[in-house]
């Protein structure tokens, strides 16, 4: 009798005991606990933290994707030593224009409003150059009227410096910089009684004459084919 009592309460100690070492090693998985040789639990330091990998390789990629938005913000750094240059004719007006590559021809009726727009920088386009010869009244002066008699600048416009486009009279007007508008220069000639305004708008307050003396000077009545 004795001994059938002691064999059950060492089976009962036993058992105690195992479910003790299972509840330990449970907790141990749970609160990130590790176990040692004996048995005992080790509670791991909480300063110590393994690098997250997926969450560096996150971080990398919102970098470059802010990078590649503020590159489209900024717009690219035009060389003008880097620039292609194409020309651009009008077969009923008979003229050509040299213009870079990187910009587009738009424009609804290109016989009568031309416009050059390049890449968008800061939601505008810059550079952004259009030519206007509309067939309504003012655009057609009438024979032995000189440019000068016929284009008056507005109150807040300043004549700009002297310049000859195509060899003919021109008159350029200097619009600065509005609430409501960019900074702005006009320049008007007039060729068998029709007005040409080439037109050039400082976007950004963006400037670069080279570029723009490279195409007001490659101006030129031709009578060719028109290309884009």
């Amino acid at each position: 009798m004795f001994n059938q009592k002691n064999t059950a309460f060492l089976g009962i100690i036993s058992m105690l005991f195992v479910l003790f070492f299972v509840s330990a090693c449970e907790k141990a998985e749970i609160y990130d606990l590790n176990v040692n040789n004996d048995g005992g639990i080790i509670e791991q330091d909480s300063n110590i933290k393994e690098p997250d990998v997926m969450e560096s390789d996150e971080k990398e990629d919102t970098k470059v994707l802010l990078e590649k938005k503020e590159e489209i913000k900024q717009g690219p750094n035009i060389v003008f030593e880097d620039l292609n240059w194409k020309k651009y004719s009008n077969k009923l007006l008979g003229y050509s224009i040299d213009y870079p590559t990187i910009v587009n021809i738009m424009g609804d009726d290109l016989d009568q409003h031309v416009e050059f727009t390049g890449p968008l920088s800061n939601n505008e386009w810059w550079p952004r150059i259009s030519i206007s010869h509309y067939s309504n009244d003012f655009y057609r002066p009438g024979d032995d009227i000189s440019v000068e008699e016929w284009v008056k600048p507005f109150p807040e416009y300043k004549i700009g410096d002297d310049i000859s486009i195509a060899g003919l009279d021109t008159v350029h007007y200097v619009q600065a910089k509005t609430p409501q508008a960019w900074a702005a220069d006009y320049f008007y000639f007039i060729k068998d009684n029709q007005l040409y305004n080439i037109t050039i708008i400082h976007s950004n307050d963006k400037q670069d004459w080279k570029l723009y003396d490279r195409i007001l000077e490659s101006f030129s009545f031709n009578y060719g084919e028109q290309v884009e």
